[in-house]
């Protein structure tokens, strides 16, 4: 089972973060977006799931929403800066052997 964190929870990313919800072979996901409404919203699904965090950040950081225990992170944002501003977050906390996947446009 793994462990997954979704960056992004617009029409992309959200699709895709519940798609992973559906999934047997994940044990927990959790979404981070710079919109509270689109990440409690998420959280909420993922939590009548089963497979939310524990629980929620009230701060909207990736560091709190991505751990050393984070198996995958997912990126689905708007454009390639946001993406390094992202990745060069993930590098100090994801540890060795995690994988990052950007599916961005």
């Amino acid at each position: 089972t793994m462990k997954v964190t979704v960056i992004g929870l617009g029409a992309m990313g959200g699709g895709m973060a519940r798609s992973l919800i559906r999934s047997n072979t994940i044990s927990e996901v959790s979404g981070f977006d710079l919109s509270t409404q689109l990440v409690q919203s998420f959280y909420d699904e993922a939590h009548a799931a089963g497979k939310s965090t524990p629980s929620l950040s009230s701060e909207l950081t990736v560091e709190n929403f991505v751990d050393e225990t984070t198996d995958v992170v997912l990126i689905v944002l708007v454009n390639e800066a946001q993406c390094q501003s992202v990745c060069d977050k993930l590098l100090s906390i994801m540890r060795e052997g995690s994988c990052v996947v950007v599916s961005s446009t």
